[in-house]
């Protein structure tokens, strides 16, 4: 179209870099999904271990159900907003377009902050993964025996 990088460079330049920088943010949690749906054997909760028994198969059909559809999500917002800054006509549009992207690339973890009770909340985060190998790890704990 016409109107693509119509907009002032600098600012359009800036604006793409504030949303790659707020994109790149999801990045580690998709990669502790993928790992923890994929290789997690155990979890840790309020001290004790409990053994996940799911076989191959339904770990792959949680991973392809919920890491990949988001990583495709991921994949089209990224461009979308790529093109939608790049395409704004003016610095208000260039500013309004960076920021609802962003404001919607957030709005889960904002619903979920806002609605999930504070023990389910702590639950979540108290929890604690261990992997099946040890070469693995994104920010989870790896199990020590091999």
């Amino acid at each position: 179209p016409s109107d693509f990088c119509s907009g002032p460079g600098f600012l359009q330049i800036s604006a793409f870099c504030v949303f790659l920088l707020s994109m790149a943010g999801n990045i580690p949690q998709m990669m502790r999904g993928l790992l923890i749906t994929l290789f997690a054997n155990v979890h840790e909760y309020d001290g004790d271990h409990h053994v996940l028994t799911h076989n191959i198969a339904t770990r792959i059909i949680v991973f392809v159900f919920g890491a990949v559809l988001e990583y495709i999500t991921w994949v089209c917002v990224l461009v979308a907003g790529v093109y939608w800054i790049l395409s704004a006509a003016d610095v208000v549009n260039i500013i309004r377009s960076t920021v609802s992207i962003i404001f919607v690339t957030h709005i889960d973890e904002m619903i979920y902050e806002a609605i999930t009770p504070l023990p389910i909340q702590k639950g979540l985060t108290d929890t604690k993964y261990f992997l099946r190998h040890r070469l693995l790890w994104c920010g989870v704990r790896v199990d020590d025996e091999d």
